[in-house]
């Protein structure tokens, strides 16, 4: 059975397919690992393109794992985007810190305190 690319397999296993050029293997870690609590998850690669998360069911009362699969997809976009801002805005976040705690370091090379 298929829907909306999530794939479930014979076993019970749900399978989501990711394609590498729109997700990140940083965000796809981010992203499962906010599902352990609820599921076993395995990562997995077909190839250089497609990244595979396999979640499996932690007791035969647990969650509905299609539900997890659609939830997934939408924190994955949540991860991404943080990803994507972090690469384009990173270094000026940096620069702002060590602005603002610039005028804290010489103080405190100096021995005074505040």
């Amino acid at each position: 059975m298929t829907h909306q690319g999530i794939k479930v397999l014979d076993d019970g296993t749900v399978l989501v397919e990711l394609t590498g050029s729109i997700y990140s293997l940083e965000a796809i870690r981010a992203t499962t690992y906010k599902f352990t609590d609820r599921c076993y998850i395995k990562i997995d690669t077909n190839s250089d393109r497609v990244i595979c998360v396999c979640f499996s069911k932690k007791t035969e009362l647990g969650h509905n794992l299609e539900t997890i699969a659609k939830e997934f997809y939408n924190e994955l976009v949540d991860q991404q985007v943080r990803v994507d801002i972090e690469q384009r805005f990173g270094d000026i976040r940096n620069l702002i810190v060590r602005k603002a705690f610039s005028s804290i370091e010489p103080i405190n090379k100096k021995g005074k305190s505040s």
